[in-house]
């Protein structure tokens, strides 16, 4: 083991930097991403802290919405949600030079749901199929058998 003569025995040390996989890396990450957002004039939701809205000087709208490392974002401008990316990922490269952003394409999958969208109908879709299934496969149910009711109002108890 390396020695140092000038550290000293059983030395306390004080981490800067939040580790990935560590108890507060989320939260660590969470508050950088924050503080980025806000920076760049993106107002947070009051109900909802994963919501981040930002009203650009075009009129148009960006949206954010982040979980975590999922991040997912949204406007009506596609050379404003583009400009987005890239400062971002200029923002959060990593110190070997890789960026610590992808873009990942027009969305398909977030926080477990498939999004599925329609252009020509202006249709978008929320679809928790998978999750189901996974969860079917789990506890065994795959080949239950299933039936199929309709039901009102008032089937429903309100509590």
């Amino acid at each position: 083991m390396h020695k140092r003569s000038d550290i000293p025995p059983n030395p306390a040390l004080l981490i800067l930097r939040g580790l990935y996989g560590a108890k507060q890396a989320s939260r660590l990450w969470s508050q950088m991403l924050n503080k980025s957002l806000l920076k760049r004039g993106f107002k947070a939701c009051t109900n909802d802290v994963c919501l981040y809205i930002k009203h650009t000087k075009s009129g148009g709208r960006l949206i954010v919405l982040a979980y975590v490392d999922d991040i997912c974002i949204t406007g009506d401008s596609d050379a404003e949600i583009e400009e987005l990316i890239k400062s971002m990922a200029d923002e959060y490269r990593r110190p070997n030079g890789s960026e610590g952003i992808d873009d990942r394409g027009e969305l398909e999958w977030f926080l477990g749901m498939r999004v599925k969208r329609d252009r020509k109908r202006r249709i978008l879709a929320l679809d928790h199929s998978q999750y189901i299934t996974d969860m079917l496969e789990k506890y065994g149910l795959k080949d239950a058998t299933y039936t199929s009711f309709s039901a009102t109002s008032n089937d429903y108890r309100y509590w």
